[in-house]
């Protein structure tokens, strides 16, 4: 059976017109995530997150650089509390896909 968080990412998915190496790779972090046992609103937080990131950089995640993340955030503009919650979520992410190391 498929958890809300695996639906909306789907929606989302399609949506936002993400690259299909890129869903794959979100598809993996939201399992881990869930294998971690974080709650379906932490997930859902996290997916929405990077699926904005990934729509605005346009990046396969593979190929993206600090550059690339910094260029977003001085381009982007959000409040702060905000600004430091998708950093989280951002540097969370990249963590977790280049195995512990930080881009």
């Amino acid at each position: 059976m498929e958890d809300i968080v695996a639906t909306r990412l789907k929606n989302s998915i399609k949506k936002q017109q993400i690259t299909k190496q890129n869903a794959k790779i979100l598809k993996e972090f939201d399992q881990y995530n869930k294998a971690n046992k974080l709650a379906e609103s932490t997930r859902l937080t996290q997916i929405q997150i990077i699926i904005l990131f990934a729509s605005t950089v346009n990046i396969d995640f593979k190929r993206m650089t600090k550059k690339d993340i910094i260029r977003y955030f001085s381009e982007v503009k959000y409040s702060d509390y905000t600004a430091n919650m998708v950093k989280i979520v951002v540097r969370k992410f990249f963590k977790w896909l280049n195995g512990g190391e930080e881009l």
